[in-house]
């Protein structure tokens, strides 16, 4: 129930992981040097280990093939090649499908997100944040975010206290 929409237009649920377009790697348990900007020295998730994971944001040129990471139903998504190794390092889902049924049991549709407007995915060489969770319109997988945004989690807690 914390990926719910609890009325306010989104719920909330950080992931400890960012995603660093320049070098197209997916970090999860981010540390000190992963925040350029907008992180500080606080030790982040030092008595953590580190792991970072490939993706690619395009692959091939026009007009033999085109392919790149693009918004899209996560459904549609997993038939993408480059979306669905995406989404695999982003969730450590080994079959990420299982967020479809999420969705359709809050009555969403399951969508990934990635840095659009006059900073394309394809062009991107900043690190964003990485969220997951409903919003009044979807269950988003989303890598979009600048650090700065206020869910842009660092040092997640692993389990509640």
């Amino acid at each position: 129930m914390q990926y719910k929409d609890y009325g306010s237009g989104y719920s909330w649920h950080a992931q400890n992981t960012v995603i660093d377009y320049n070098a197209q790697k997916i970090i999860h348990f981010p540390h000190n040097t992963d925040f350029s900007f907008h992180g500080g020295t606080s030790n982040i998730n030092a008595s953590l280990t580190r792991i970072e994971l490939p993706f690619k944001k395009k692959e091939g040129t026009w007009p033999f093939t085109n392919k790149k990471l693009e918004n899209m139903i996560l459904e549609q998504g997993l038939n993408h090649p480059l979306l669905s190794t995406f989404v695999k390092q982003f969730t450590g889902l080994a079959d990420p499908s299982i967020l479809v049924e999420v969705g359709k049991y809050f009555q969403k549709p399951a969508k990934v997100w990635f840095p659009t407007g006059p900073i394309k995915v394809e062009d991107c060489t900043e690190t964003r944040a990485a969220w997951f969770g409903c919003n009044s319109n979807d269950l988003d997988l989303n890598g979009s975010d600048n650090l700065i945004i206020n869910y842009a989690a660092r040092g997640v807690r692993r389990s509640a206290p």
